[in-house]
């Protein structure tokens, strides 16, 4: 039975994407079932696949294959981007779906994944929402077993978090069900730098006081200490991007200095077994 997570926040440019696309290539490079749903209009986590976007538009080669076509009543088949790594990929059209008046939309990706048997045929699903409290990141929730926050380090209010919190708790009071957060992974992270571990042990503070307080019972933080394993500032990400290969083969093939990325990588993987192994509940 697979675990369906998604890496959300309301707040652009913290790392989502690339995030999810080397979790999940870790989790295929060691022999495990991944598919990875491109839910955001803008389609990055296809283009990180190397999927022409064009192509997966309307009119396009690629169009019959685009998550976009669930709303038509359709079932796109995923395409294989790696060994053991299938992408669902996203065109434009999903955010003129997402804004239509079609009736029980925030549903759809669930029945998809029950019409593709995704449950049995993957171990891993990761789903890649865009970064607003709309259709789409409703949908998200709704289908999650799990979802992970990446969150730079700055001021609570200015992260995103909140929001996302909020949006799952009202999900969470309308359909009388829990959601779970695995926890917070801090995105541009400095381990020279003194006032982030300070900013972390005050968010860590306020945003227990914001479940305690606000969240309970919809919404429930996993991890004991809120916050996994850091991800650095490293441009390595981005390098990788350009050249168009998975962090993981960059690093080896291309930048080996950067190894220990791939050792927090690991880190962070462990951070979200050792949770999901932990209060897994199927849906």
């Amino acid at each position: 039975m697979a675990y369906v997570i998604s890496f959300a926040n309301l707040k652009g440019g913290v790392g989502k994407t690339s995030l999810t696309n080397a979790i999940a290539y870790e989790y295929a490079n060691e022999g495990k079932k991944v598919l990875v749903i491109d839910y955001d209009p803008q389609a990055s986590q296809t283009a990180i696949c190397n999927v022409d976007t064009m192509e997966v538009k309307e009119g396009g080669s690629l169009n019959e294959h685009s998550i976009a076509q669930i709303f038509r009543e359709k079932t796109p088949q995923p395409i294989n981007i790696y060994p053991n790594f299938d992408l669902v990929p996203a065109s434009i059209e999903l955010q003129t779906y997402a804004e239509s008046s079609i009736a029980g939309k925030e549903l759809f990706l669930s029945a998809y994944l029950e019409d593709i048997n995704a449950r049995e045929k993957y171990d891993y699903i990761f789903i890649d929402p865009p970064s607003n409290a709309g259709t789409l990141m409703i949908s998200t929730i709704v289908a999650c077993d799990y979802i992970v926050i990446p969150q730079k380090i700055t001021l609570l209010d200015e992260t995103g978090t909140i929001e996302l919190l909020d949006a799952m708790r009202k999900q969470g009071k309308l359909r009388r069900e829990s959601y779970k957060v695995i926890g917070i992974v801090p995105m541009f992270f400095d381990k020279r730098r003194k006032s982030h571990y300070e900013r972390m042990s005050e968010l860590k503070e306020a945003i227990r006081n914001y479940e305690r307080n606000v969240l309970k019972p919809y919404v429930e933080i996993l991890d004991e200490d809120i916050f996994l394993t850091p991800i650095r500032d490293l441009n390595i990400w981005n390098r990788a991007i350009e050249e168009g290969m998975p962090l993981r083969e960059f690093i080896l093939q291309k930048a080996r200095t950067y190894k220990d990325v791939l050792v927090e990588l690991k880190a962070l993987i462990t951070d979200l077994e050792k949770n999901m192994q932990q209060n897994f509940v199927a849906k």
